[in-house]
């Protein structure tokens, strides 16, 4: 990985008249919070959202595992692309909610007994349910749990229907989703709509990862934190650094672009 060239990703941007900026939420545009409620966005962040956003020649995509409830919330009246549950969900400006996958969900059902009793095992921790995945908060009393996450995760993995779900352990979280949605997934289809010349993505975490890895040069994949095992070609040290390169692209010189086309 190399440290993000602005110079050299400020001169692309000024250059390409039809962009995709894709963005993750939590860590990325916002910093992790000890709970999901607490991570809301600033009005800096949506100024610069907004700048962006307008910009003819963006297209920009918010890309969460965040629930659209949280998404609509904070970041409606922009001109985003929503996309909501690690593409689960995704929608274009002014446009109702759709849905992107079909995967079976039935067994969250089966999983809420045991990830209760974790709760009640572990005061401070709490679960957090959306429509493709539950997860296990545990930020709050870290220092107490982490000795215990590997001896937590077998026991999940050893359930008789763990080949139903996908167990991602970041960010104080263990997250179990329906195999088959990914963010990478809902890229790869999305993506396939537009011309482009510019792709900029931007992410802290394991669940970017799919989208770092269908990006090649000369475009741009960015993660927060330097990770030897990152498909990212680029990182940032911390969290704030990608408020300030979005800002910086705001600020670039630019023409009007012509109009968008499909494929």
């Amino acid at each position: 990985m190399e440290k993000l060239p602005i110079s050299d990703l400020s001169k692309t941007y000024t250059h390409s008249t039809k962009r995709i900026i894709l963005l993750d939420y939590d860590g990325t545009l916002v910093p992790l919070k000890p709970h999901p409620n607490e991570a809301v966005p600033g009005k800096e962040v949506k100024n610069i959202l907004a700048n962006l956003a307008n910009n003819p020649r963006n297209q920009v995509v918010v890309i969460s595992g965040r629930e659209k409830e949280s998404l609509d919330l904070w970041l409606s009246g922009l001109n985003l692309i929503l996309v909501a549950e690690h593409g689960g969900f995704f929608k274009e400006p002014g446009e109702a909610w759709q849905t992107f996958f079909s995967e079976p969900t039935e067994w969250k059902a089966k999983l809420i007994p045991p990830l209760t009793t974790l709760v009640f095992s572990h005061e401070g921790s709490f679960i957090e349910e959306k429509r493709y995945s539950i997860s296990w908060h545990y930020r709050q009393i870290e220092e107490k749990v982490q000795p215990e996450i590997d001896q937590i995760l077998a026991a999940f993995r050893a359930l008789p229907f763990s080949n139903e779900f996908l167990i991602v352990d970041e960010d104080c979280t263990l997250e179990f989703r329906t195999h088959g949605i990914n963010k990478g997934k809902f890229v790869s289809r999305w993506l396939g709509r537009f011309h482009f010349d510019f792709l900029l993505a931007i992410g802290d975490g394991e669940t970017d990862e799919d989208i770092f890895s269908l990006i090649d040069k000369p475009h741009y994949s960015v993660r927060v934190g330097k990770s030897i095992s990152s498909n990212a070609r680029y990182y940032v040290e911390e969290q704030s650094e990608i408020i300030s390169v979005l800002r910086i692209l705001t600020e670039l010189p630019g023409n009007q672009p012509p109009k968008w086309f499909l494929n």
